[in-house]
Formats: structure tokens, C-alpha cells, sequence
């Protein structure tokens, strides 16, 4: 039976961390908003309910659904220049399931420009952008119902002389019933950990010329917060159709957003499957001329998956709504 008193507390915790976390200021971006996979954002962008190694990038404790090996791997690009890739990897192990995962997403040929006398702004050379996290995972059910997973994360990012780094970690939890599952993840619960910043650049010339302190254009020794990100979803099943919902919390103002989900196989193409959602992206509040917005950015979701002998290929569309 289901432990009715450790999923009670388990709610209270969550809530006792969103108000610890509730003034943190919150900058690093979380490139798992790109979306972990094809599969995934096809059906709204639910998490946890996944049966593959992609899974671990998504609720650490959806790896009980494997069940010996599974290998993941996407990719997709942005305006032509950006592009995102992910993989995972899964093992079975005799207790509990070990993953580890990549995820990065990055532009080369940045172009760096320099203005010469006549004021004219040329060319002076070029450079990089990568963000980058990796993560090991272990998983472990407590029972048939209750499934636990933990999740270290290494975070990185380079751009140009800039390199950030930081570590923190993640927990998850799969309610398993007959016809509802449900999915919690907590992540970047490690309310100290921040991405600390290192600077080769050099900045003299730049700040002799606007006479400002050469710090103050440097990124060495500086900060960013890791957000904490809460996320708790359900799936209800049928037997040639399932719903997703979803709830996710993140950021300093703990804004929430929703995501919404269907599937369904024609019975007599079982090997198919067709999905479509609802998707919402929250960006974060920026200062323009003294006055602080934020938006709630909304898309759409079609996609397909076809299912041979084990193999599983996947097609996503999304489409972003003018608001």
C-alpha cells in the first residue's frame, strides 16, 4: 500500500522549501527549459512519466521504468545558429537504476567588433557560448507505488574569457498508481550553491577609455543564484489514451506555469502515437527605465512517435503564441 503519511509530508516539505527559497534572487539560465526531448515536448513538455534514459533530465525517479539498458539522444537547433544537444544513458543495476547525462547549448562565431578612430565599428575576431550541465543519477523504489530518484548536477558555462561554474542537487519522486501517476521534482535544493565566475579578460584599455574602474567590466569573482525549480505533474491513463497536467514553479518571484498534455494510439496502429499540448515559458522580470515586467511566454505542440521492437523515434513541432 501507498505510505499516506510519508506523501504528506513530503507536500509539506516542498512547501517549507518554496518559502525558504522565496526571496532568493534568481539569474542563471536553466537550459532544461529548452526541453529534454522530442517525446516530451510533443505532449506539452510533462515531465516524469518518460520510459527512457531522457527521463533522468526530466524527474531522476522516472528511471525505475527501465528495464535494463536505455540510451537517449536530441538535438535541435534555434534561429539557424544555436544548438542544443542532449544525451543520457541508463543502466538496471541489482538495486535501483544509475544514469548519467549531458545536456549543452551553444553558438560558435560570435562576432566581436572594435571601433578604430574614424568611429566606425570593424571586426576583431570572433567567440563562443556553451552552456553546459552534466548529471549523475541514482534511482530507487521504495515500493511498487513509491519511487525515489537523486540527481548531482555539475553546471557550466563559457563564454568568450568568461567561465562559470557550480554544483547542486535534485530530488524526485513517482507516485505509481493504476490509472494516475504522479511526478515531483525538486532542483537546486542546495540553497548555498551559486555559479561562481572567473575573467581572464583584459579590460584596461576598455576602462581607460570610458575611465571606469577596470573591475566593474570584468565578470571575475562574481555570482549568479541557481533557482530553485519545483515541478509537480499527473498523468491520467487509459487504455489507447492518456492526460498530462503540470504545475512549475521557478525563478525569485515563484511564478507559476502550466503545461498540458494528450496522447492517444489508434488501436489498430499501436506502434504509433500521436500527442498534442498546451506549453507555458515564464520569463524572468528584467528592469527597463525603472520599471520591472516579466511574461508568461505560451506555445503549442504536435508531434509523433513511432515504437519498433523497442527503438523509439520521435517528432515534436511547437509553435509560440503572440501575447
Amino acid at each position: 500500500m501507498i505510505n499516506i503519511r510519508f506523501f504528506l509530508i513530503l507536500i509539506f516539505a516542498i512547501f517549507m522549501v518554496e518559502l525558504t527559497y522565496a526571496e532568493r534572487e534568481a539569474k542563471f539560465f536553466d537550459i532544461s527549459e529548452v526541453g529534454t526531448s522530442a517525446t516530451t515536448i510533443r505532449r506539452g513538455d510533462v515531465y516524469g512519466f518518460s520510459s527512457f534514459a531522457h527521463g533522468l533530465f526530466e524527474n531522476p525517479a522516472s528511471l525505475y521504468r527501465i528495464y535494463k539498458l536505455s540510451i537517449s539522444a536530441f538535438e535541435t537547433r534555434f534561429m539557424g545558429d544555436f544548438k542544443y544537444q542532449n544525451f543520457a544513458l541508463a543502466l538496471r543495476m541489482p538495486v535501483g537504476v544509475l544514469g548519467i547525462g549531458m545536456m549543452q547549448l551553444g553558438v560558435s562565431d560570435i562576432h566581436r567588433s572594435d571601433e578604430i578612430d574614424s568611429g566606425e565599428l570593424v571586426s576583431a575576431g570572433t567567440f563562443g557560448y556553451q552552456n553546459s550541465v552534466y548529471k549523475l543519477v541514482y534511482q530507487v523504489s521504495q515500493s511498487r507505488y513509491l519511487h525515489l530518484g537523486m540527481t548531482a548536477n555539475l553546471y557550466r558555462m563559457q563564454m568568450d574569457t568568461v567561465e562559470g561554474t557550480g554544483i547542486n542537487m535534485e530530488f524526485g519522486f513517482v507516485l505509481d498508481g493504476d490509472n494516475v501517476d504522479v511526478s515531483i521534482v525538486l532542483r537546486n535544493v542546495i540553497e548555498s550553491s551559486n555559479i561562481h565566475y572567473v575573467d581572464s579578460g583584459d579590460y584596461s584599455e576598455l576602462a581607460d577609455q570610458n575611465d571606469v574602474d577596470e573591475n566593474v567590466l570584468s565578470s571575475h569573482g562574481r555570482t549568479e543564484s541557481l533557482p530553485l525549480i519545483s515541478v509537480i505533474g499527473a498523468r491520467y491513463r487509459l487504455k489507447n489514451a492518456a492526460f498530462y497536467g503540470q504545475v512549475k514553479t521557478l525563478g525569485d518571484s515563484r511564478k507559476y506555469v502550466k503545461n498540458f498534455g494528450f496522447e492517444f494510439k489508434l488501436p489498430f496502429i499501436s506502434i504509433l502515437e500521436f500527442s498534442t499540448g498546451y506549453r507555458e515559458y515564464y520569463k524572468e522580470a528584467v528592469m527597463i527605465e525603472s520599471k520591472t515586467s516579466e511574461k508568461v511566454i505560451q506555445s503549442g505542440t504536435i508531434g509523433v512517435g513511432l515504437n519498433l521492437y523497442g527503438v523509439n523515434f520521435d517528432y515534436a513541432f511547437e509553435k509560440t503564441f503572440d501575447n
